[in-house]
């Protein structure tokens, strides 16, 4: 029988108790298997997680502060101005989207999902981690 810690949550399990063991599987409550990550791995990415998402509150922080009126604007002024207003726009949704892909990764970290491919069921490759935290898939062309 597997000791209760060692099944408890993936995120907690010491690299060394971690042998990739297809058999252990079966034995694991649904949704939680041998971790494939190593929790050093995702210890990092955690904190990488939160890191990106202070950054990206920062930049939507940044984006809603109201702007500072221009005294007798002209026509150039004017277009100048809206294309900013358009530029800011379509950042915001941009950062507003990153959040919840970081959210959601954070939330995959507690349930002990994280490093896991959505589709597939599979381990993504720690360097799709390290270049993309956030990642849900194995590979972009998986989505």
């Amino acid at each position: 029988m597997l000791d209760k810690d060692f099944i408890q949550h993936r995120a907690r399990i010491p690299c060394g108790l971690c042998r990739r063991d297809e058999g252990l599987s079966s034995f694991l409550p649904q949704g939680l298997i041998p971790c494939g990550q190593g929790a050093g791995f995702i210890k990092k990415m955690k904190q990488r997680l939160l890191e990106e998402k202070k950054g990206v509150e920062q930049k939507i922080a940044d984006l809603t502060k109201p702007e500072k009126p221009i005294d007798n604007p002209d026509e150039g002024d004017i277009a100048q101005d809206a294309a900013e207003d358009i530029i800011e726009e379509l950042s915001f949704e941009a950062f507003k989207d990153m959040l919840e892909k970081i959210d959601a990764a954070l939330e995959r970290i507690k349930k002990g999902t994280y490093g896991k491919c959505l589709k597939t069921g599979k381990d993504i490759p720690q360097e799709r981690l390290k270049e993309e935290p956030w990642a849900e898939e194995r590979a972009p062309a998986d989505q």
